[in-house]
């Protein structure tokens, strides 16, 4: 059972409600002999820091700090609290509460190895291994592509797929299917062509490659893409490297309105538990957290626009942090030093900014692992 920490136990920090809450729930840790732990809710990492995180919640709530019935955490301290604090309010009282954290540590058991290369498994039908059976639908898939479209592939080996093309077509096949299979990402070309052809046969519009993927006479014989990379002289080895080893990059242009049925079919394939979309991050930059930290504040606007107007430009995409512009900005350093108003907003400002103000759903980036996700992340 959890016992919540916003200060010392007897502290009027603690809300009516939270010491009531704590104190019931002592009592059913007794009677029922369940144990029970403290823990602390951290909302920032130094006290200090509790005002920034009020204009962000006001930020976020779309209020202003003046306003009394917003919304407000101003009465508990949701900082990081120091293990020692803890140990002082709670170490004499009931000492178990804490030896608890440790039980409940000593149960966890978690290990992620970063940086390995992780690649689900593709269902090859029975007798083959990946890499047999990429090379049989790269071969049969080559001969449709160089001789013809109609061509009745399904009976034919490597054998007799070679004889019906040219040397060229063979020996850049070779070169390509022997660095995929060195640098182990036969699946990986398994995966994406299977959810591709998939796709298309559905009559869902798929773009005809774009990036370094149209290099790779692969990707062309198994209709990952569209172009032929012998007749636009494009280079393999500008996609896959031997000499950098790194995850293949194919980029994928799928029809926006049935996207969804693509990301669908690959669920159904390889399980809900391994597949997820990914996350997106808006992160506040110094001209937006300005401009956020000035309406909370009930800067008026026009004050609001001409303070963020004299904030430096991204130099080459990268934003010039605030703290260094007010430093190195001529008139932004004037304004700061001059105008309490603005140095007011300033400093909030810099502690919000790089602050992740909302989040979303990739359109269309999607994760499948070859185990569940959970095991990963």
């Amino acid at each position: 059972l959890e016992i919540q920490d916003h200060g010392h136990p007897d502290s009027s920090l603690h809300s009516p409600e939270q010491l009531k809450i704590n104190t019931e729930i002592l009592k059913l840790s007794k009677e029922l002999t369940i144990p029970a732990v403290v823990t602390c809710d951290a909302h920032y990492l130094r006290h200090e820091d509790q005002d920034a995180h009020e204009i962000l919640l006001c930020v976020g709530t779309g209020s202003y700090l003046s306003d009394e019935k917003r919304m407000s955490l101003k009465n508990y301290p949701l900082h990081v609290i120091d293990p020692k604090e803890i140990l002082q309010r709670w170490g004499q009282v009931h000492p178990d509460l804490i030896t608890n954290t440790s039980i409940i540590a000593s149960r966890c058991n978690l290990q992620l190895e970063l940086g390995k290369i992780l690649i689900p498994k593709f269902p090859v039908p029975k007798g083959s291994t990946e890499q047999t059976f990429l090379h049989k639908i790269v071969w049969q898939g080559l001969v449709r592509r160089y001789v013809d479209d109609e061509y009745e592939v399904d009976s034919l080996n490597k054998e007799d797929c070679v004889k019906l093309l040219s040397k060229q077509v063979v020996e850049r096949a070779e070169f390509e299917l022997r660095v995929i299979a060195d640098m182990g990402f036969n699946g990986y070309f398994l995966i994406v062509s299977d959810f591709i052809n998939w796709g298309k046969e559905q009559g869902i519009v798929f773009g005809p490659g774009r990036g370094s993927a149209a290099g790779s006479i692969i990707a062309y014989a198994t209709r990952i893409t569209e172009l032929d990379p012998l007749k636009f002289e494009l280079l393999f080895e500008r996609f896959l490297n031997p000499d950098r080893i790194s995850m293949p990059d194919i980029d994928i242009d799928i029809q926006d309105t049935r996207r969804d049925e693509v990301i669908q079919y690959c669920v159904k394939k390889y399980g809900e538990d391994r597949v997820a979309n990914i996350v997106t991050f808006g992160r506040m930059a110094a001209r937006a957290a300005v401009r956020d930290v000035a309406r909370v504040l009930e800067l008026p606007y026009t004050e609001a626009d001409r303070i963020a107007k004299m904030i430096p430009p991204p130099v080459q995409g990268r934003h010039v942090p605030l703290a260094k512009s007010i430093v190195e900005d001529l008139a932004l350093a004037t304004e700061y030093r001059q105008n309490p108003r603005a140095k007011e907003v300033i400093d909030q400002a810099i502690r919000l900014e790089g602050t992740i103000r909302s989040h979303g759903v990739h359109a269309a980036g999607v994760v499948i692992a070859p185990d569940d996700i959970v095991s990963f992340t």
